[in-house]
């Protein structure tokens, strides 16, 4: 929820203005060359992202929602659509996985 809070705030701001996008990302490109706080901070931003992709699977997997064995596409596709969208993809995730089930 909180996730979705902020981009919000980023539009109500006018951080980002999606009437203009070549705009804002020629301004975004001008402040990644320029500022290493925005550089390290998106650097960091992509590889955390990417590096979700595993722990998502592995949690899956003990959720029942991966089955190793049977490599069904349905469940790479699922687990592709959770960590294709920065942020927002994990976050859906944690809201909508199933419980553990019992031992």
């Amino acid at each position: 929820m909180a996730s979705l809070y902020l981009v919000g705030c980023l539009f109500n701001l006018g951080i980002a203005d999606m009437s203009n996008p070549l705009a804002t990302a020629s301004e975004f490109g001008e402040l990644f060359t320029t500022s290493k706080l925005v550089h390290v901070s998106s650097v960091d931003f992509v590889i955390l992202s990417l590096f979700a992709f595993d722990p998502i699977r592995e949690d899956m997997s003990r959720r029942g929602w991966w089955d190793e064995r049977a490599g069904a596409q349905n469940d790479a596709k699922r687990l592709a659509a959770f960590s294709a969208v920065p942020l927002l993809g994990p976050v859906t995730y944690l809201l909508l996985r199933p419980p553990l089930p019992e031992e």
